[in-house]
Parts: C-alpha cells; structure tokens; sequence
C-alpha cells in the first residue's frame, strides 16, 4: 500500500513538474508573439504619423522663410481639420511656434537635438511647455535643398498612441530595427 500511494505521489509530482513547464513555455511564447504583433502595430502606427508630417514638411519647405506666416496658417489648418492634438514649427535655433500660436524655446529637449541633426525623432512621455499636459512628440526635420532648416512636431495626448504609453507606465521608449522596446518606472 505504501509503495502505491509513493507511486502516486512521485507520479503527481512528475505530473505538475511537467505540466508546469509546458504551460510556462506556452505562456512564453504566446507573450512574445503578442509584444511582436504590438510592436508592429505601434510602428506601422508612428510611421503612418511620421510620412504623414514629412508630407506637411515637404509643404512647407517650399517657401523661402520657415516662420513665415503662410507656414504658420499651414499649422493651424492641419490642427483644425485633423485629429493632430498640437503641431509645432522649430526653427535651427529650438524657437518653437505652436499652432495655437504659443511661442516657446524648446532647444534643451532631446527631440529637437535629434530632429535638427536630420533624423525622425520619438520623445520619451513629457510634461508639454505649452499646456502642461504629458505629451509623447513625433518629429521630421524640415529640408530645403537638402539642408535641414527645422523641425515640425506633432504632439500625442489623448487617443492614438498615448494610450499605449500611458496604459503601460512607460517612462523611456527606444525604437530598434525590430521592437520598440519599453523601459518601466518600476
């Protein structure tokens, strides 16, 4: 009798060993599978809104003064007649125009850094100088021949993308080849 339920109990324990591990592995790989399909999702989604400014750029690199007046009619447009929560034209020098016609300098934030060396940025989650809110920023540089002469951002709130973020708790966000990988607070 002893021997039996010994039997039992090394088979139970087997059972649960085995089983455990299975489920472990399952639970794995349904997580990976699930973080790349959401990686994807969230890239095709940055990259819609990024040819979507670079479109707006391209407009507005046709005149020959940045914050010329045209330029900043283009911002208040776009923002009325999208679901764009805020744009912002910046010039070489990090001056921001926002298109509710709010100025400010914006060239110690790491965006403006990365836009105005040529490059597609993405900001960490940050509290807005305009209006306080936490933002995450899209930006494209502005190019005249070649040269970059500023940057237009685009910020997310509310809806979109925000969302995600915000859902998460994120407090750093690297884009890479293949995930956009990111770093909780805790």
């Amino acid at each position: 009798m002893s021997v039996f339920i010994l039997a039992v109990g090394i088979g139970l324990i087997f059972f649960y060993v085995v089983a455990q591990k299975t489920i472990d592995s399952s639970s794995q790989e349904r997580m990976k599978t699930n973080v790349a399909r959401q990686s994807e999702h969230l890239r095709t989604i940055l990259n819609i809104h990024y040819l979507y400014l670079e479109g707006i750029a391209e407009k507005i690199a046709e005149s020959n003064e940045l914050m010329n007046e045209e330029n900043k009619e283009v911002l208040t447009v776009f923002q009325k007649n999208t679901s764009l929560d805020r744009l912002a034209l910046i010039d070489p020098e990090g001056n921001a125009y926002y298109d509710n016609g709010v100025e400010k300098n914006v060239s110690h934030r790491r965006y403006f850094k990365e836009g105005i060396s040529g490059n597609r940025t993405l900001s960490d989650p940050l509290e807005s100088s305009v209006d306080q809110e936490t933002r995450v920023v899209l930006g494209v540089p502005v190019f005249h021949e070649d040269e970059v002469i500023g940057i237009l951002c685009h910020q997310i709130f509310s809806f979109g993308i925000w969302q995600f973020f915000e859902f998460c708790s994120i407090d750093r966000v690297i884009l890479t080849d293949v995930y956009i990988i990111c770093i909780f607070a805790d």
